[in-house]
């Protein structure tokens, strides 16, 4: 994979995690949205044009109305399935996975499948591309981990259609990076750190 093209990408997931993220309501709440998200939404304005997030919010919500089928969430992850951030990212990261296995073409100007397998290596590089967001450190603020585990539990769910084995590894993984984060400070339950 091109590292041109693996950086669009990685720009596309980051701005749909922030806004999801800023326009989902408050998991504690329920009802309040997160802070900011006039700031956000101003700001992904700058980045990208609305129309381009309005038609993402609504194939993703097409994605959701399909009823995809999702990998049984291990035990130990058990706790996001109530997070709205969790379960709002889900078709998010289902749909860059389809939309990833598109290629543009010069000739016909338009989008054809073709689908390139993926390595072991190449699904967990993305599973820590996304889940540890070093480079920018706003952005690892702004997206909550209850999204990125979301996000890329819809993504290896939708791998799993055509590569099982891949995704299996790839959700244990995911599994073994995330739970080292869930281990509470002291006085700070689980579910308060995996806001």
């Amino acid at each position: 994979m091109g590292s041109k093209h693996k950086k669009q990408k990685q720009q596309v997931r980051n701005i749909t995690g922030s806004f999801t993220a800023a326009t989902c309501t408050h998991p504690v709440s329920h009802q309040r949205p997160m802070p900011d998200v006039r700031r956000v939404v101003e700001a992904l304005g700058q980045i990208v044009p609305m129309e381009l997030m309005t038609v993402w919010l609504h194939l993703s919500s097409q994605v959701e109305a399909s009823n995809p089928t999702y990998l049984p969430l291990p035990a130990e992850l058990a706790l996001f399935a109530s997070y709205p951030l969790f379960l709002a990212a889900r078709p998010d990261g289902r749909l860059a996975y389809r939309l990833d296995m598109f290629a543009y073409d010069e000739a016909s100007k338009c989008g054809v499948y073709a689908p390139e397998p993926l390595t072991r290596d190449e699904v967990c590089e993305t599973i820590t591309d996304l889940l540890f967001p070093f480079e920018d450190a706003l952005l690892a603020l702004v997206q909550p981990l209850a999204w990125r585990v979301g996000y890329l539990y819809g993504w290896l769910s939708a791998l799993a259609v055509v590569q099982p084995h891949e995704a299996g590894i790839g959700m244990v993984a995911l599994t073994r990076y995330v739970v080292p984060l869930l281990v509470s400070a002291p006085g700070t339950s689980t579910s308060e750190v995996a806001r």
